[in-house]
């Protein structure tokens, strides 16, 4: 589903991203894991296209997307939920709904259709629809995000750390939501986290980063408690030469 292929990015005169591959199968849920400042954020920046890449390729379902802006890639498939969910306050539950699927732009039937596909995903939604999403505790902004993301119907869902500042009840409601949309939608995840718990519970497959490069991968059964994945949550991992 996803490809992406010795990756090379930077900001400002500041490296970032240093060779990163990494591939997603088919409804395959693949985290990336690593502390503070390892690049997870900007990595799914640069796969949406929010940050430009010096070399290297982006690959959806077999389409080269590298050049695409992201606008252009929500239509291909791919859906992003940015760190800190970033809902449009002022605006309704519903019309943060709505706006998810600006870029695909859908017949009002559908579009219909998929606001009630969210109000049955979070039904907690559906009670505050015309509420502003500025008054949604912390865990229903991030339900709302997701719900924003799912209405282009993506093929692969880009998700950046849904568990950060959440109480421990709705991290699990997160590891639900995630586990029951790739289940559902046959949908493919990338998940950025810090939540070593969270991730290594939903995963497939795990990338362990360190200093904007993969310093290892594996199953969460491979790297569970492991010398690395422990060394990468302390910064001392250095990256593969």
């Amino acid at each position: 589903m996803l490809i992406i292929n010795g990756m090379y990015t930077r900001i400002g005169s500041t490296p970032v991203h240093h060779d990163v591959s990494i591939e997603i199968a088919d409804a395959e849920i693949v985290v990336i894991l690593g502390s503070n400042g390892a690049g997870k954020t900007s990595l799914l920046r640069a796969t949406m296209g929010l940050l430009p890449l010096l070399s290297g390729k982006v690959i959806l379902d077999g389409e080269d997307i590298t050049t695409l802006p992201p606008h252009a890639r929500n239509r291909r498939g791919l859906g992003y939920v940015p760190e800190g969910r970033r809902i449009f306050g002022p605006m309704t539950v519903r019309e943060n709904l709505e706006i998810g699927a600006y870029a695909v732009n859908p017949p009002a039937v559908e579009l219909e259709a998929e606001v009630e596909a969210n109000f049955n995903r979070f039904p907690i939604l559906r009670e505050k629809a015309a509420d502003p999403g500025s008054t949604l505790s912390g865990g229903q902004q991030q339900m709302l995000a997701m719900g924003r993301a799912l209405m282009s119907k993506p093929k692969l869902l880009l998700l950046d750390e849904p568990s950060l500042g959440l109480a421990p009840q709705m991290v699990r409601t997160v590891h639900d939501t995630i586990k029951m949309v790739q289940q559902t939608q046959r949908m493919a995840v990338l998940l950025v986290e810090q939540n070593a718990g969270l991730a290594l519970a939903v995963a497939d497959r795990v990338y362990l980063m360190a200093r904007g490069a993969i310093v290892a991968q594996g199953t969460p059964s491979e790297l569970a408690g492991s010398d690395v994945l422990r060394s990468v949550y302390l910064g001392q991992a250095e990256p593969a030469s």
